[in-house]
């Protein structure tokens, strides 16, 4: 059943047996999704429906909770006693909405979306693969992709590889110690940079454009 967070300060769900969380609600356009994720996965893909829809496995000891800001939802899990935990999110969004996803140990990973999305991680995997609008992605210990997306692109790594691949829109990406690829890309502005690794660029490069 669809829960609406318009009528709600706050959210509680309570961990199904078997330590699941499910859960679907409505929204409206001009809200955001803001998840913050200790350890784990986040998982975010598109359908057409203006609903969320989460699915968490977690601890038993543990809650994920829902609370709504002006038009911030803030997604986040936490045991009994305010214990950081690891939590696996598996959620569907609509495609016009933009997400905001934070992790310490977490992979992330969004399909398809044709919004704004900001992931960040310390150590994992980040993801982007589709869709179209502003991405920003940066990991500290983990390698970065972002692949088939139409608009800007921002990337950085400290300590892996980062790849942009089929993309069409401005570029940027730092490294620190790993190696940036840029493969199939149409720019009219890249730049890319890395202390300690190479640099590759297949792409068509346009007369008026700065590289």
């Amino acid at each position: 059943n669809d829960v609406t967070l318009l009528t709600l300060a706050t959210v509680l769900m309570t961990a199904l047996p078997g330590a699941r969380t499910d859960t679907t609600f409505s929204v409206h356009h001009g809200e955001r999704l803001n998840v913050s994720n200790f350890g784990g996965e986040i998982v975010v893909t598109a359908w057409g429906k203006n609903a969320v829809k989460i699915a968490a496995e977690h601890p038993d000891r543990a809650r994920v909770y829902v609370t709504e800001s002006g038009p911030n939802l803030d997604v986040r899990a936490a045991s009994r006693h305010g214990i950081p935990v690891r939590v696996d999110y598996d959620i569907v969004v609509p495609a016009w909405m933009p997400l905001f996803l934070k992790g310490i140990y977490t992979d992330i990973s969004v399909k398809a979306m044709k919004s704004e999305v900001s992931a960040e991680t310390v150590q994992g995997e980040i993801r982007v693969e589709g869709g179209e609008g502003f991405v920003r992605a940066s990991s500290v210990e983990g390698p970065v992709l972002v692949a088939g997306v139409r608009g800007r692109v921002e990337v950085s790594s400290v300590s892996d590889e980062v790849h942009v691949v089929g993309s069409k829109g401005e570029i940027v990406v730092n490294a620190i110690n790993g190696d940036i690829s840029l493969e199939g890309v149409e720019s009219s502005l890249v730049e890319a940079s890395t202390v300690s690794g190479d640099v590759v660029f297949l792409g068509g490069l346009h007369e008026d454009g700065r590289y």
